[in-house]
């Protein structure tokens, strides 16, 4: 099986979304579940784009270049008392009158006691510094998509919608479980035989913006406790493990996965790193048995785990092909999961010690399939996983 092909085994996995509302303030980098409908016209009136004056254009046409000021109009006050008059000074952001459709700004005219000279050179047009009602968004378009990740700037077009509550997908409890004795905790000095476990804070920190609740594990290679502990992690709608997935002696998970009631759907891809990579589910769970080395882990993360959370909120899943300034020979039996830099408008291949390097790839902005060889096909080097 290659990348690809367990890309779109996992693509099929699917449960029921829960879906809920939060208040405007609560919805940055939520998903949405709906989507955003403009209420009214963008702008809703023909708005002054300029500090100055409004007149009418024919007036300018017949030649007329001296204004009687009659009044000033501020954003926010009401334009239905202007019905007459040669001229009045406008603010920006205001409605103007429908009796005037040019505005001039203040700069540009010559003001002396209560009228305006319009200088000759200066050629105005119909409806000049007014951005006109609709000419964005008519009432009804779609603003904002459903599945769409909301940013700061989405919160401010939901909000001038009307959106006080919008409508997002509930976020999945993830379990994070690392395997293995040879870890020790982040605080203690390790033994010459041991290590620092470091899967499970940047785990919980990569998916952090993607869970209600992160809750972490570290299980020692033991096959009774460990199978005892898999009902520990029966609320949590996604478990990824690190560790004991593998062919070793104390590769106990594959097994205690199927006793524990889940259906492999996947374990073992022909990708480096992270081959060993186990995947599966039960009828309310899916399951990510992700490779110990650091490096595999977390590329594995990044390439399934989380795109499929994101499609199961609602988004969708985006690849794109990229060149590589840097090329990088295909692998005869391997696909490559590389990690890359965008540089100075290139992508190119991180330079790092292999899959043991989890300091040069601490660097990657995201990671880029590089297809095995084959004589059947044009290599297509795919975009996988965008971020850092």
């Amino acid at each position: 099986m290659n990348v690809l092909e367990a890309i779109s085994i996992l693509d099929q996995v699917q449960f029921p979304l829960t879906i809920e509302k939060v208040r405007w303030e609560h919805a940055l980098h939520r998903v949405l579940a709906e989507d955003i409908i403009a209420d009214q016209d963008f702008p809703p009136f023909d708005r002054v784009m300029m500090d100055g004056f409004a007149f009418r254009y024919n007036d300018w046409i017949s030649g007329k270049r001296q204004f009687l000021i009659d009044g000033f109009l501020g954003a926010g006050d009401d334009p239905s008392s202007f019905h007459t008059g040669e001229c009045i000074e406008i603010m920006t952001g205001a409605s103007i009158p429908s009796a005037f459709d040019c505005v001039i700004p203040i700069e540009k005219v010559i003001v002396t006691d209560n009228s305006i000279r319009i200088p000759d050179d200066y050629s105005p047009k119909e409806f000049h510094h007014i951005h006109l009602q609709g000419s964005d968004y008519k009432q009804g378009a779609v603003l904002i998509e459903k599945g769409t990740k909301v940013s700061a700037l989405h919160i401010a077009v939901l909000t001038s919608c009307g959106y006080a509550e919008v409508s997002v997908a509930a976020l999945p409890k993830i379990a994070i479980v690392s395997t293995g004795d040879e870890l020790v905790d982040i605080e203690d000095t390790p033994l010459p035989y041991q290590i620092r476990m470091s899967n499970m804070p940047s785990l919980s920190l990569f998916f952090r913006d993607w869970s209600s609740q992160i809750q972490m594990f570290h299980w020692k290679d033991h096959y009774e406790e460990m199978s005892a502990k898999m009902s520990e992690l029966t609320e949590f709608d996604v478990l990824i493990f690190t560790g004991g997935v593998s062919k070793g002696k104390k590769d106990f998970m594959p097994l205690i996965w199927q006793n524990s009631g889940f259906q492999k759907l996947i374990h073992g891809i022909q990708q480096k790193p992270g081959k060993p990579i186990w995947i599966g589910k039960n009828d309310h769970q899916i399951l990510f048995g992700l490779p110990g080395n650091p490096v595999s882990a977390l590329t594995c993360a990044m390439v399934y785990a989380l795109p499929w959370i994101q499609k199961h909120l609602g988004m969708k899943r985006t690849e794109v092909t990229v060149d590589i300034t840097s090329p990088i020979a295909a692998n005869q039996q391997l696909d490559l999961l590389v990690p890359v830099v965008y540089h100075q408008g290139h992508w190119e291949i991180l330079k790092n010690n292999g899959s043991g390097d989890l300091i040069g790839f601490s660097s990657a902005k995201g990671i880029v399939l590089i297809p095995k060889k084959s004589q059947d096909s044009p290599q297509q080097n795919r975009l996988l996983y965008f971020g850092g």
